[in-house]
């Protein structure tokens, strides 16, 4: 959503441009509008990766489906940054309930939200 957002933003700051240089064609409006808005929405999304890398290099406190218990776990950062643009599910690289790696199903994984 605030990625959408941004591409509207983005895209009403490349009309503004247009229309400052003096350009009222319209195809120089649209091309504004959507180079502005490709960049808007790359730029939220280049932002939301890397926040979700350096999110991903602390312990995150969560709950762990097969205890009850709350558990520390750390996610591997390359698959957190995949994650919050869509393409992978989280991976837990360390588990305080197991003392290391996790040797469990990780179901807690899908309750992490970075």
């Amino acid at each position: 959503m605030f990625g959408a957002i941004a591409g509207l933003v983005g895209g009403a700051i490349g009309v503004a441009i247009a229309l400052a240089v003096g350009s009222y064609d319209p195809r120089h409006l649209l091309g504004g509008f959507a180079l502005g808005a490709t960049l808007g929405y790359v730029g939220v999304i280049f932002a939301a990766w890397a926040r979700a890398r350096v999110v991903a290099n602390r312990l995150i406190a969560t709950v762990c489906p097969e205890t009850g218990e709350q558990v520390l776990v750390r996610v591997d950062p390359q698959a957190a940054g995949r994650a919050t643009i869509g393409e992978a599910p989280q991976h837990v690289v360390y588990c305080s309930r197991l003392g290391g790696r996790p040797t469990c199903s990780q179901a807690c994984a899908s309750q992490i939200r970075l």
